[in-house]
């Protein structure tokens, strides 16, 4: 289904008839994914409501618009539109990776929006402005890489960066719809993308920690040095974040191992 907000239309999908009597789990994908991406791991969530959403430039969403608009606080604008919207009651809201951050964002620009935050691999942000030039630069280039050659070069080289390596144990089966789903995307929409909120681009939200009231649940793969290492920084920062680190995987733990995933946010959750 699709809903227009502000001339720009977001795909989205409830993963099984909407019930007003459940609370909402509202999920948001990371960089070159789609709300698809979430349905191996929680298609038989029965306790809540599931809803999935294509951001922009990604999947079925708009990819055409001004570049601004892809601005993380723009982003997040519409988001809120849109959740309020199509959820009237409790809202749980989890982002992987970028659709972390995304999330992240939310919970501090909008801070009544939900009642918890779910976050897996995801990060507040550059603390250092040095950190955040050389990261704007180094997404800029990527950017231009994907603009300037054809989608199949740039997915060959994205699947292959060692942040994805313990993604090569995954089935060949969850391997095809996953590069299936890269290879869907819109070049334009991705470098976009990576230009406007790209993680040099968006606001460092470290000193903003504290400011999110609701509960937070952190999940990290064991394999993900990098992401548990911030997943600890960010304990550190906001005490009554819940950490929870699952064994023998990496950085895509939705995709890795699904049914702990699911196990553990539903434990939570209730």
């Amino acid at each position: 289904m699709k809903l227009n907000i502000r001339d720009a239309t977001y795909h989205y999908e409830f993963l099984r008839p909407f019930d007003q009597n459940k609370a909402t789990l509202i999920c948001l994908h990371g960089f070159t994914g789609t709300g698809a991406t979430f349905h191996e791991s929680l298609k038989q969530v029965t306790q809540y409501n599931v809803l999935v959403v294509d951001l922009l430039g990604h999947g079925q969403s708009t990819v055409v618009i001004e570049a601004f608009r892809y601005q993380m606080v723009e982003l997040c604008q519409d988001l809120a539109s849109l959740i309020n919207f199509l959820v009237p009651g409790k809202k749980h809201l989890l982002g992987y990776s970028m659709g972390a951050r995304v999330a992240l964002a939310l919970a501090i620009i909008y801070p009544e929006l939900m009642d918890t935050l779910i976050l897996e691999s995801g990060s507040p942000g550059l603390a250092k402005p040095e950190e955040r030039l050389l990261r704007r630069q180094s997404d800029e280039q990527l950017a231009i890489y994907i603009q300037s050659h054809p989608l199949t070069d740039f997915v060959d080289k994205w699947e292959n960066i060692p942040l994805f390596a313990s993604q090569k144990a995954l089935t060949p089966d969850v391997q095809a719809r996953l590069r299936a789903e890269r290879l869907k995307q819109n070049k334009e929409g991705l470098a976009q993308s990576l230009k406007q909120m790209g993680t040099g681009s968006q606001p460092n939200y470290w000193q903003s920690l504290v400011e999110i009231r609701c509960p937070i649940l952190y999940i990290a793969g064991e394999l993900d040095s990098k992401f548990c290492a911030i997943s600890n920084r960010m304990k550190a920062s906001h005490p009554c974040l819940k950490q929870e680190v699952i064994s023998n995987v990496g950085h895509c733990v939705h995709l890795e191992a699904p049914n702990k995933f699911r196990e553990v946010i539903i434990k939570w959750l209730e």
